[in-house]
C-alpha cells in the first residue's frame, strides 16, 4: 500500500473537574445523613446548598414511607451511578450498615434502611 496516507485521529484529553469527580460520594452521603427538602424534588442538582444534617430524620430513614411520594425529596438519586458501575451495591450497603444500630445491615421491609437495601440488591 505504498502512497496511501493513513489518517490518524487527534488525541483528546479529558479534564475531570475535582468538584464533579466525587459527586456520587457526596450524593450518597446526603441520602444517608441529611433531611429531605421540599425544594429538592424539582429538577435541581442534588448537591445544591442547604442540606441539613439529621441522621434521625435522614432521607434513608424516611425512605419506606417517602419512596412513592412525588412531592418530596426521598429518592437516593444514585441510580445512574449504580447502573454505570461507578457505585456498587456492595459499597452502598456497607455505607448503610455504618448508620444502623449495632453495625448490622437491615434487610427487612419494615424500616427505611431495610427497604432501600432490598431495592439496591
Amino acid at each position: 500500500m505504498s502512497g496511501r496516507k493513513v489518517q490518524t485521529r487527534p488525541k483528546r484529553s479529558v479534564t475531570i473537574s475535582p468538584h464533579r469527580s466525587f459527586a456520587h460520594r457526596q450524593i450518597l452521603e446526603r441520602f444517608l445523613y441529611t433531611k429531605s427538602r421540599k425544594e429538592q424534588f424539582k429538577f435541581v442538582s442534588p448537591l445544591t446548598e442547604g442540606a441539613e444534617q439529621d441522621q434521625k430524620n435522614a432521607r434513608i430513614q424516611e425512605y419506606m414511607t417517602g419512596r412513592n411520594l412525588v412531592n418530596a425529596d426521598y429518592s437516593s438519586k444514585l441510580s445512574p451511578y449504580l447502573v454505570s458501575g461507578i457505585l456498587s451495591g456492595r459499597m452502598v450497603c456497607n455505607e448503610a450498615k455504618k448508620i444502623t444500630k449495632g453495625g448490622k445491615l437491615e434487610s427487612g421491609r419494615d424500616t427505611g434502611v431495610g427497604m432501600w437495601v432490598q431495592e439496591v440488591r
